[in-house]
């Protein structure tokens, strides 16, 4: 508000809408990322919070099968890395989860995405 010059009775949203989207962040239903493009959309053209994340696809997946999905996708693509993981290379984890993260384009949970990663590896060390 304050770098855009705007008094709290210009908001084309209000109290309401901005709850709204608080609960959709503590309810895991957004990332932090997503609610602050539903923020930036609030102010510059008002809106309901729920429409604009359906509108721009923001939804955080925590659907067990689509991370399941993606995390092996990513590994069978990457098995030169996976091999390095295994041998020790502790540091490949996070490049792996970067990989994961950019193939579900940044919607997956964050947290359920990583003991998905955990597990899978583990169960292929097996």
């Amino acid at each position: 508000m304050n770098e855009a010059g705007t008094e709290i009775g210009d908001l084309l949203f209000g109290a309401g809408e901005l709850a709204a989207l608080l609960d959709m962040l503590a309810g895991e239903e957004l990332n932090p990322a997503g609610a602050r493009t539903v923020l930036a959309e609030l102010f510059a053209k008002g809106g309901k919070p729920a429409a604009i994340v359906k509108k721009r696809g923001l939804q955080q997946v925590s659907d067990p099968k689509k991370l399941r999905a993606w995390v092996k996708a990513v590994l069978d693509a990457n098995l030169d890395q996976v091999t390095s993981y295994k041998g020790g290379n502790a540091p490949v984890l996070n490049w792996l989860f970067g990989q994961v993260v950019k193939a579900s384009q940044g919607k997956a949970h964050p947290g359920k995405l990583r003991a998905e990663l955990e597990a899978q590896l583990a169960e292929s060390e097996s």
